[in-house]
């Protein structure tokens, strides 16, 4: 099978198809292989998005560093997203980008609501004063460019932890976080982990068949797999209620834990 080829124009145009406008807020995750060969690489995928929201709109990216340890120490100027993908690393470099203090699920972001985002509370991984709940508050949208609801939709874990689940439970944390002022910061984040880690794998491919169910989403083809536009107030609701229909419904065990 050959590689495909995108080009600026290739992106604008799907981004457009998805429903981007001007002025959406909108938190991007991105798998850029499934665009094969990209002329001009990540910069022009960023283009593309920025050209299209506008200076009106806000730009969110992932840039998680869970693999930090309670000895690590995060510097949210120098400290790369880890295994987020070439357009989060891209972004990062940038100058005018704005970076969360949270050690765990840090965010990248750009544009007038910016602030607002990365200045959440640093302690909160996920739930109630995190990020993720400052950009429902907000209205913004979830973009899975190329990636699926496996490999892109974190806000799902927020919504667990808000609803509650019986497989996951509040853990304390304990990150170091070097200040703007080159002090170090011993900080003691909230995360929403698994209580028996390796009993349970995420299943979120349930999410994305519900949500294409209701027609709460735009699906569009890519040139390897797809991606996907919707509100993060419509994905909140959604998994709300699957999960109070079945608190388990967005795992399955390990094999050979059944």
């Amino acid at each position: 099978m050959p590689i495909p080829n995108s080009d600026f124009d290739s992106i604008v145009r799907h981004l457009k198809s998805l429903g981007l406008h001007t002025g959406h807020n909108v938190s991007v995750h991105s798998k850029l292989l499934s665009f094969g060969f990209i002329k001009g690489g990540a910069a022009i995928v960023y283009k593309a998005l920025r050209q299209i929201v506008g200076p009106e709109g806000t730009l969110v990216f992932p840039a998680y560093t869970l693999n930090l340890g309670p000895q690590d120490v995060y510097d949210p100027r120098n400290t790369p997203p880890v295994a987020m993908g070439a357009l989060s690393e891209y972004v990062w470099t940038l100058p005018d980008v704005l970076r969360s203090d949270s050690p765990l699920h840090g965010h990248l972001a750009t544009g007038p609501l910016a602030a607002r985002v990365v200045e959440a509370d640093p302690c909160k991984s996920m739930g109630q004063g995190s990020s993720f709940s400052v950009m429902r508050r907000l209205g913004f949208k979830l973009l899975m460019l190329g990636c699926s609801f496996q490999e892109g939709a974190t806000f799902v874990h927020h919504v667990e932890s808000e609803v509650g689940v019986p497989y996951r439970n509040w853990l304390k944390l304990n990150r170091i976080r070097k200040c703007q002022s080159g002090s170090l910061l011993n900080m003691t984040c909230h995360y929403y982990g698994h209580i028996h880690p390796g009993r349970y794998e995420n299943n979120l491919t349930l999410v994305e068949l519900e949500m294409a169910k209701q027609k709460k989403m735009s699906i569009v083809q890519a040139p390897i797999g797809k991606s996907y536009f919707m509100s993060l107030e419509k994905i909140y609701s959604c998994v709300s209620q699957m999960l109070s229909n079945d608190q388990y419904v967005l795992v399955k065990p390990v094999k050979g834990d059944e």
